[in-house]
């Protein structure tokens, strides 16, 4: 038995997963069946597609809604008022008008939503009534009370803590999490807040390929994402092709967009039946994601997500506010930490001893956890390091040939929790002093993942009378992870 299929919908059977990244995830051709949408013409607000279980919500299928007017889906007071001019600029990314609580059919009642679009007006209904938190607030007011319990964070890594805790207050969901992208584009998750009896994702890591170039794209245009239930059945859009533009229709905006069946069964292999993610943006780039996840179908009335965006919002641009605060206060200590350095090299003759003996030393600059010297056969360490037993070839810091003629000198750093052999990290060029790693050609990593300028200072450790060139300490490794995050 053979059934003739839409072509707009994707099929679990039809999956290629090496296609990810090239999935038309605006074009879905579908939409999630907790409600319905309306595809209207802009001139008689006639219906000229439309999607989702209409015969179980409201009485008829959906194919017979399209070439309708529009009161006979919302009634003769909603159709009046979409008749009217917009206030404000028309846009699909923000709704032109809301009606909270409109009943459509006998015991069926809806949030409606309507934008703007380049095909007429496109209107979402939300069945009420749904599982998830019964929250219907004033967006203003309940983000700042959400704000106002996280003013008590003074550190990056608390606010973001204070942050998934408070979501998941409001919100209801069995776990939320802050994802964050490093440079490469893969992710960590930095903060969790979670119920009791599921598995923690704290400090793992994730590729990049979990969260694909389009899927950032759009988290960088919609603030939110919600999936009440991964496990659905997609409801096609009537017909597949706008009569208006003689295209898909773009659901960039919509909150019904049908989702990625990679993604789906992506959440389904996670045990996540229900899924929301906020986003977190710095200086337009998408900094992270506030992602969250629960077992059993969660819905979210559309009010509540809207104060949820708000928070979103507000957490961004305070981030940025206490990252830069906190950055500035690295820089202020790293300047004391260097001049007191400076200072014991000028009064002090055994430069290894001396630079690891005061406090703050060598070590509190290059924020790693163990420090090694080598200088005029000396040997000094601090941290965790190998002992000076183990003899300056298996500590991997006894000075190389013909790198700094008459002296003997090294330098290395580890950023391990365990003693190990030291690898010198050779820069170009030569230079008789170099911060060595666990592994051959690696620096050692820092707790914080990033390091001072620690180029001048380790130039006049090693030649106070002339300089050399010395290349920059590489980032600290990330530990790997399995899975994702979205």
């Amino acid at each position: 038995m053979t059934t003739e299929r839409d072509p707009g919908v994707r099929h679990a059977a039809e999956l290629d997963l090496s296609s990810c990244d090239r999935e038309p995830i605006r074009i879905p051709g579908s939409i999630q069946p907790h409600g319905l949408l309306l595809v209207l013409e802009a001139e008689e607000h006639r219906i000229v597609q439309a999607a989702g279980d209409a015969r179980r919500l409201l009485g008829r299928p959906a194919e017979s809604l399209v070439g309708e007017p529009v009161e006979a889906v919302l009634g003769a007071e909603a159709a009046a008022v979409l008749r009217r001019p917009p206030t404000g600029a028309v846009s699909s990314a923000l709704p032109l008008w809301n009606f909270e609580a409109l009943e459509l059919a006998p015991g069926q009642v809806f949030d409606v939503q309507v934008r703007g679009h380049e095909a007429g007006l496109v209107v979402e209904a939300e069945v009420l009534g749904l599982p998830g938190p019964a929250l219907r607030p004033n967006a203003l007011s309940l983000v700042q009370a959400m704000m106002g319990h996280l003013q008590s964070a003074d550190t990056p890594r608390a606010f973001c803590q204070a942050a998934v805790e408070e979501v998941r207050s409001v919100t209801g969901f069995d776990r939320v999490m802050l994802y964050r992208f490093l440079p490469d584009d893969t992710g960590s998750v930095v903060a969790e807040a979670r119920a009791e009896g599921i598995g923690s994702y704290m400090d793992l890591h994730f590729p990049a390929s979990d969260i694909p170039k389009q899927a950032r794209e759009l988290y960088l245009r919609n603030w939110l994402r919600l999936i009440p239930d991964a496990t659905y059945t997609p409801q096609p859009l009537l017909p597949a092709i706008n009569p208006v533009t003689g295209a898909m229709l773009d659901m960039s905006d919509c909150a019904l967009r049908s989702v990625s069946p990679i993604h789906l069964q992506y959440l389904r292999n996670m045990g996540v039946q229900a899924s929301m993610s906020m986003s977190v943006i710095r200086g337009g780039k998408l900094w992270g994601l506030i992602a969250c996840h629960h077992r059993t179908p969660w819905h979210l009335a559309p009010s509540l997500r809207t104060a949820c965006e708000l928070f979103a919002q507000m957490f961004s641009l305070q981030l940025e506010a206490i990252e830069q605060r906190e950055e500035h206060a690295y820089s202020l200590k790293m300047r004391h930490v260097h001049e007191h350095l400076v200072n014991v090299m000028a009064r002090e003759e055994k430069l290894a001893e001396g630079l690891i003996r005061h406090r703050p030393n060598l070590l509190d600059y290059v924020q790693a956890e163990g420090v090694a010297l080598w200088i005029d056969g000396q040997y000094s360490a601090g941290g965790i390091t190998p002992t000076e037993a183990a003899g300056p070839a298996e500590r991997g810091v006894s000075a190389g040939q013909g790198l700094c003629p008459g002296r003997q000198r090294r330098a290395g750093v580890v950023g391990q929790p365990r003693p190990a052999r030291l690898h010198p990290v050779v820069p170009a060029g030569g230079g008789g002093n170099h911060p060595v790693g666990r592994q051959p050609g690696q620096a050692g990593g820092t707790h914080r993942g990033r390091h001072p300028p620690v180029t001048p200072l380790l130039l006049r450790i090693l030649e106070r009378d002339r300089a050399r060139p010395f290349p920059p300490l590489a980032r600290g490794g990330d530990r790997g992870g399995a899975g994702a995050a979205r």
